[in-house]
């Protein structure tokens, strides 16, 4: 399903979940695009059923907060699918539309943000150079508007200046907008939270960029263990902290642990529950790693192994990612 939930009876048709999403938009829910379930936003073919069912009932003119969170979403999809063009004639239209109603100063700051994100996302160094205009443009605003320094949408423009920076390899300034943020998630209560933890795990990867593994090291551990408590083993937040955790205690030597919690990732799930393909890969490809540099020989020929069947299956025998695992798994057992 394209949300977070895992099976069990968590699973529904996608034709049943769009007529619920779309249920919930003809009673004016500005909350339609998320999952009732699992409290994460609709991502991937389940979106683009949703959007493409609701594209008919939604006002052109995005007037009311329902038409405004149709068009903000379906600009969101436009962009992450690498459409940056149709995204920004949309974001540009909604930014047009919050400057002339009553929808809210928030709402136009929050049109904003998601232009400059497309704008950044484009990666052209035109486009990085009016996204990052737009985030001063914003700051500015901000800046005028101090009741709005402790909102959603500052926290938003903390989020993505913070991205922009370590995507241009900026982590020192990455790292002290991502300090603003989780000291301001944690004065208004939402640090652990669903995306307080999110947010708060960012910081502790720019951390482990810039060399101090130790101080991300401890955020990682502090925010692993409060997503397994507060949303479970199996969440994708959850399992996807704990891959990053990984790589952290690698990079700080505790090769054992790091096995052990990439072994945990890689038991049988509970029954009913479904894991994808790619990230078993991603994780199989870590563990196969690790048992070779600690010496642990038959462990990393069973886990290349098992990495070669499903790269064969998935890819094909002739793929590069195959005939590389295979190579390896050669020399392991050869013992050169």
């Amino acid at each position: 399903m394209g949300c977070a939930c895992r099976g069990g009876n968590q699973y529904v048709h996608i034709k049943c979940a769009v007529q619920w999403a779309k249920h919930l938009f003809l009673t004016d829910c500005i909350e339609w695009h998320l999952c009732k379930v699992c409290g994460h936003e609709l991502r991937g073919p389940l979106l683009e059923a949703v959007l493409a069912e609701l594209r008919p009932l939604a006002p052109k003119d995005a007037t009311t907060l329902s038409a405004l969170t149709y068009h903000t979403v379906f600009s969101q999809f436009l962009s992450e699918t690498g459409r940056f063009s149709e995204a920004g004639v949309i974001q540009r239209r909604l930014i047009r539309a919050t400057e002339a109603c009553e929808l809210g100063f928030e709402n136009r700051l929050t049109a904003l943000n998601n232009y400059a994100v497309t704008l950044h996302t484009q990666g052209s160094t035109a486009s990085k150079k009016k996204a990052r205009q737009l985030m001063q443009d914003i700051k500015a605003a901000l800046a005028e508007t101090p009741a709005m320094i402790n909102s959603e949408a500052y926290a938003a423009l903390l989020h993505n200046m913070a991205t922009q920076e370590a995507s241009d390899g900026n982590y020192a300034g990455a790292l002290e907008l991502e300090t603003r943020l989780v000291a301001l998630l944690r004065d208004n209560g939402t640090l652990m939270q669903r995306g307080g933890l999110s947010s708060w795990q960012n910081m502790a990867h720019t951390l482990l960029c810039l060399g101090k593994s130790s101080e991300a090291l401890e955020i990682y551990r502090t925010t692993c263990a409060a997503q397994a408590r507060e949303l479970g083993t199996e969440h994708d937040d959850t399992r996807f902290g704990v891959s990053r955790l990984v790589r952290c205690l690698c990079a700080v030597g505790k090769s054992d642990e790091a096995i052990q919690r990439l072994q945990q990732l890689l038991s049988p799930p509970p029954r009913g529950y479904h894991r994808s393909v790619k990230e078993r890969r991603q994780q199989l490809v870590m563990l196969a790693g690790l048992l070779v540099e600690a010496d642990r020989r038959s462990d990393a020929v069973i886990t290349l192994q098992e990495l070669l069947t499903l790269e064969t299956a998935e890819l094909g025998a002739g793929s590069r990612r195959a005939k590389a695992t295979a190579a390896m798994l050669a020399k392991v057992v050869s013992g050169s």
